[in-house]
């Protein structure tokens, strides 16, 4: 009767290990059947293009601000770097602060969570200086300035607002990805 006994009680233990196991991978949403992933790093903001932001800018080894031209952003993040359609659904569907103390801009999501853009500045192409650190901060998108083919759309922060607009592509600056 011990013999019966033990063996129902570690059969019975088999199958709630396995259960976990099996139930684990759904609850944890690591199957491949879920396409709504937000992978490590990025913030899903609740936007209605299921676009997800990379929480921080992301660095370069080869420039000690971070700063890329357009074409290295390109070579890089690919088809990571955000559109300017992107940018434009962050400030339309997104609140905005200024925040002095960070020197920034808090975007919140419609669902409530929120990133951060730092006023990281640029580098400017033709002097190599860096400009405007702590009062702006330009980042790459990854569409084209209509028929200039030596612009590229951006998107600029300060502490009045933010907007999208075009720059030459030899310029330095920050790139935050995305993830679709």
């Amino acid at each position: 009767m011990k013999k019966v006994l033990l063996v129902s009680i570690i059969s019975l233990m088999a199958i709630t290990t396995t259960s976990t196991i099996i139930g684990c991978g759904k609850d944890n949403k690591e199957t491949d059947e879920d396409a709504d992933i937000t992978p490590a790093g990025f913030v899903d903001l609740g936007l209605p293009s299921g676009t997800k932001w990379n929480s921080v800018n992301d660095s370069s080894t080869s420039d000690p601000l971070f700063f890329f031209t357009c074409e290295e952003a390109m070579a890089k993040f690919g088809s990571q770097l955000p559109t300017e359609e992107q940018f434009q659904e962050l400030i339309s569907q997104c609140t905005s602060t200024w925040n002095e103390e960070k020197k920034g801009r808090t975007f919140v999501g419609p669902n409530g969570d929120s990133i951060f853009f730092p006023a990281s500045g640029y580098r400017n192409c033709n002097s190599g200086y860096e400009q405007y650190i702590g009062t702006h901060g330009y980042y790459w998108s990854s569409t084209s300035s209509g028929s200039n083919t030596t612009y590229m759309r951006y998107f600029s922060i300060n502490p009045s607002f933010a907007s999208v607009a075009g720059l030459d592509r030899a310029n330095g600056m920050s790139v935050r990805r995305v993830h679709k």
